[in-house]
């Protein structure tokens, strides 16, 4: 089971996974190997509904101020 997200959950994730894996000198991004789709799978097999609703809210409030910091957009920003 893989949990569906979209709009700003979805471009969080990917901004996040593409920080760390950017695609630079002819690599592809995290989010062009799919990685964004392959963390979505493997929380989406989390046994707990809990930490499933968690795990899509922390990416819902990730670019907001209410995530807890003025540096939130931080990672937006890095992967724009």
């Amino acid at each position: 089971m893989s949990i569906e997200i979209d709009g700003e959950a979805r471009r969080a994730l990917e901004a996040i996974c593409d920080t760390f894996a950017p695609g630079i000198d002819g690599l592809s991004s995290a989010t062009e190997r799919g990685v964004p789709d392959a963390l979505l799978a493997s929380a989406g097999s989390a046994p707990s509904s809990e930490d499933r609703a968690a795990f899509v809210a922390l990416l819902e409030t990730w670019d907001t101020q209410i995530a807890g910091s003025e540096q939130a957009p931080f990672f937006i920003a890095l992967a724009g």
